[in-house]
């Protein structure tokens, strides 16, 4: 028998709650109950949080979590559907299960609202290395498989992506283990770890490497890895590497936690000249020509009957245009019925944006249905018949 039931409050998300956590559930109780007040809720902390408990629930712990009225962190652990990725934390064991949530993140990125050209392939090229790093490194030498958990949070008042990627692995420390680099502390290996073309044997060593060198073209950007008890910052333009506290039952362990601001401008080829140019594979899928690209409604929102779909398929396509350069094929495809604030969101907006000649060279709408036709042809009348009343009174 274990130690019966446990209780553990937890009032506020600081750094040592992890360790409070598990410790508690190195006592192995029968039960424990964990409540969580209203702090706030970030990347960093939320993320070691669910995969503990995910870890021992795993090894037959009966862990039950309940929340304030007001946390927001309820809906973190509420999984939530990969059209909604952000804000809730994620388990990936597979390539498949990455590759899904990578896609369904690219495509939420591509709907922030004007975001900075080459953001959204630079901040798609950090996160798939942090993520395939944990299949490829985070191996339990006693014959556990790589799980890790993944959480990216929307900030829209500073305008940032916060990620964070967690595994319960060996730590970057073991995973140099019999290589040639062979360092003697945890901070030493975290030191290595964002050099270039240092790997622990099945890569090429520049994943951490190209992430903080991404991160610092952010101007709000920020990098912090923790393993093995060892802790390297990047910060506010200033790196530093100390001893930290590692989580207790765990030797290893990492956390990548990075966050960039999206309206700043990325170049992945000033960080690695000679790899022969930058390709974002989501959007080479969507190609249907040189300079064209065919974005499907149904593909990028989950329904046509908001105001709040619309503005997120207009930042899609404004997207595209403003950062690709390219020709939007918008397709309606399988769309039975808009409502009007959709439409209006959607193609009134940008037509006050871009105004009609300029529309009419970037955007073409196929698939078009008569009720869907109707309501876009009245939104297009709206806004050209505001236009000139507006300058009829002006002149």
């Amino acid at each position: 028998m274990g130690d019966g039931v446990i209780d553990l409050n937890i009032k506020t998300l600081e750094a040592s709650v992890v360790n409070d956590l598990a410790e508690a559930l190195m006592r192995l109780p029968e039960e424990l109950h964990v409540r969580f007040g209203d702090g706030v809720c970030c990347p960093h902390h939320v993320v070691p949080i669910y995969a503990l408990i995910d870890c021992y629930r795993s090894r037959g712990v009966n862990v039950e979590t309940s929340f304030d009225e007001h946390s927001d962190i309820a809906s973190v652990f509420c999984k939530g559907s990969l059209d909604r990725p952000f804000g809730a934390v994620w388990r990936f064991g597979d390539q498949d299960a990455l590759l899904n949530l990578f896609d369904a993140t690219q495509k939420e990125v591509l709907k922030l609202p004007r975001i900075g050209k080459g953001f959204k392939t630079a901040f798609g090229w950090c996160l798939s290395e942090v993520m395939d790093n944990v299949l490829q490194h985070s191996q339990e030498k006693r014959g556990r498989p790589a799980v890790g958990y993944m959480m990216v949070q929307y900030v829209h008042a500073e305008r940032l992506l916060k990620c964070c990627v967690f595994d319960l692995g060996i730590g970057l420390y073991e995973s140099f283990s019999g290589t040639k680099y062979n360092p003697a502390t945890p901070t030493d290996a975290v030191r290595l770890a964002v050099q270039p073309n240092v790997t622990s044997g099945n890569g090429q060593g520049n994943g951490l490497y190209g992430l903080r060198e991404l991160v610092k073209q952010s101007g709000g950007g920020r990098l912090e890895i923790k393993s093995a008890g060892a802790r390297y910052l990047f910060e506010n333009g200033v790196e530093s590497v100390a001893d930290a506290l590692a989580i207790p039952g765990f030797a290893g362990t990492t956390s990548v936690d990075f966050q960039m601001r999206f309206e700043d401008e990325f170049s992945i080829d000033a960080v690695f000249p000679n790899r022969g140019g930058s390709v974002d594979v989501w959007m080479e899928d969507h190609e249907v020509g040189d300079d064209v690209v065919r974005l499907k409604v149904l593909e990028i929102v989950k329904g046509t009957v908001s105001r709040d779909f619309g503005r997120e398929m207009r930042n899609a396509v404004e997207n595209v245009i403003e950062n690709e350069h390219k020709r939007v094929i918008v397709d309606f495809a399988g769309v039975e019925m808009c409502s009007s604030a959709f439409v209006d969101e959607l193609i009134g907006k940008m037509l006050d944006r871009y105004q009609f000649v300029r529309f009419l060279q970037h955007v073409e709408l196929a698939n078009v249905s008569g009720l869907n036709s109707m309501l876009i042809d009245h939104s297009i009348r709206q806004r050209l018949g505001a236009e000139y009343n507006s300058s009829k009174e002006t002149a």
